[in-house]
């Protein structure tokens, strides 16, 4: 990718304090921040940018780029890649301390929970004892954001959204835009990315061309811009950065930020169409609309100069071959025939398991059926999180358990397993488009089945019911503390959308 670096780090330069920093570093003032670059750089897992930045405004210590590089290189630290968390330096453990065994090193020991706890429990908790620091707590809130965020909750992905650091991590931004449900999250989410915003505009690629993520920045202030006096100052906004995307020579521009084909760029994509509906409602006398459509459709064209829909997807059918194989082989699950105890019919909660099995493998725990690649192929294949494909499936799951052809009143491990099956054959047989086939299936039935009409009591039940031990299973096995307020479940759940 132009203007990306291996490490998947940003450069700038902060003109203030460039000249500044040329100057020599002597050993003995670098072993003074030792300790400090260390929790910054190593325990809190930042990139060199990041931990850079924090040096010089929270400590006032001002060295260049390169000497931090040579400096970490002669203490043995090797700079931090975030696609490749196994070159982190690991740091001298407490022998003496429970949880602190070697396997511990990237996750926490995970235990099965006791046979008391019910059907709709988690497979596994956080065992008790510290874990080991590089157990990051950043990490670990923005897998809790992702993965609410993927189950429609985003009101409780936006509390952990807007606390991360916002500058060394643009998906962030994009995460805390979408997820915006209330006037005072928009301009929550507003104030982040323009606190990010020198950082990024002033960013450009090695051929000089503005960086396609500053030009995504714009679109998202437009996207969370709460409009009042300044209005006609936001709509040449929104007409100047929608207009420039979309000339010819912009193509280029497009790639840093659509780089896996035309339709399954759904931020992007959603941000456009949302655009589009917010110039043309909010247009005054005498402004043109803006043909939405046409526009819409010549943005998908010219990505498809660079950028195939892929359709072969092995990673979709291998996740839920492994739902299959879960729910008719994991013995922690009763056999099907014979529920047992808490497992009532038609329960969501035994479906639920699959996700919890499918987390335990995320986590890097269990190195068990089929493979643990997967989490890599959902990104490199699909185009998607793990998070979003993991809650995916779940919903697909649950969805058809609700419908024919298999009917209500199964057993709900002998339904979510035909269900599976099923949706197999189906993808193996018909592969073209599968990807937006999946997400549209998702997005139809995820929601018919997760947002219950206020009159269907027995529905919402079953959803707060779902999500609240899912919710519970999260906070556990991450240990962050849960938002202050509850899910919402007067808000549909929103699952991916195309």
């Amino acid at each position: 990718m132009a203007g990306r670096k291996a490490t998947g780090e940003y450069k700038f330069v902060d003109p203030e304090t460039s000249k500044q920093n040329a100057k020599r570093i002597k050993d003995e003032e670098w072993e003074q921040w030792r300790e400090t670059l260390k929790d910054i750089y190593i325990l809190q897992r930042n990139t060199l940018d990041a931990t850079i930045v924090e040096m010089r405004t929270t400590h006032k210590f001002n060295a260049t780029r390169r000497q931090y590089v040579h400096i970490l290189d002669k203490w043995g630290w090797r700079k931090y890649n975030k696609n490749k968390t196994k070159n982190l330096p690991t740091p001298a453990r407490d022998e003496t301390s429970e949880g602190n065994s070697p396997d511990s090193a990237d996750a926490p020991d995970l235990q099965p929970l006791s046979e008391d706890l019910g059907g709709c429990q988690a497979l596994y908790t956080q065992a008790t004892g510290p874990i080991h620091a590089r157990w990051n707590c950043q990490l670990h809130r923005q897998q809790a954001a992702d993965i609410l965020f993927a189950s429609g909750d985003g009101e409780s992905a936006f509390h952990y959204y807007k606390n991360l650091d916002p500058e060394p991590a643009f998906p962030i931004l994009i995460a805390c835009a979408r997820a915006i449900q209330t006037t005072v999250q928009a301009i929550e989410a507003r104030n982040l990315l323009q606190a990010s915003s020198d950082v990024l505009q002033g960013h450009r690629d090695d051929e000089g061309s503005i960086s396609g993520k500053a030009l995504f920045l714009d679109l998202l202030l437009v996207f969370v811009f709460s409009w009042g006096e300044d209005k006609s100052c936001t709509t040449q906004v929104v007409e100047k950065k929608i207009r420039s995307i979309l000339r010819d020579e912009a193509r280029e521009i497009l790639k840093p930020i659509t780089p896996r084909g035309p339709k399954l760029d759904v931020p992007l994509y959603q941000l456009l169409n949302y655009a589009f509906k917010l110039w043309n409602d909010r247009t005054g006398p005498g402004l043109v609309q803006i043909q939405a459509d046409q526009l819409l459709n010549q943005f998908l064209k010219q990505q498809e100069a660079f950028g195939n829909v892929r359709t072969e997807i092995p990673c979709l059918i291998l996740c839920l071959e492994w739902c299959c194989h879960v729910l008719d082989a994991n013995p922690r699950i009763p056999d099907p025939i014979n529920l047992g105890s808490g497992f009532p019919i038609n329960s969501p909660g035994a479906a639920y398991q699959v996700i919890f099995t499918l987390w335990s493998v995320w986590q890097g725990n269990t190195p068990t059926f089929p493979s643990w690649t997967w989490t890599t192929n959902a990104q490199t294949q699909l185009g998607i999180s793990p998070a979003e494909l993991l809650v995916s499936v779940v919903h697909v799951i649950m969805a058809e358990t609700a419908g024919p052809p298999f009917g209500v009143g199964s057993g709900v491990l002998d339904v979510a397993c035909n269900a599976a099956k099923y949706l197999i054959g189906e993808l193996q047989e018909s592969p073209d488009n599968l990807v937006i086939r999946f997400l549209s299936q998702v997005c139809r039935d995820g929601n018919r089945r997760m947002s219950p009409t206020p009159e269907d009591y027995h529905a919402i039940r079953e959803a707060a019911y779902v999500f609240h031990d899912f919710r519970a299973f999260i906070f556990s096995t991450l240990q962050v503390e849960p938002p202050d307020d509850e899910m919402s479940f007067s808000l549909p759940v929103r699952p991916l959308m195309i």
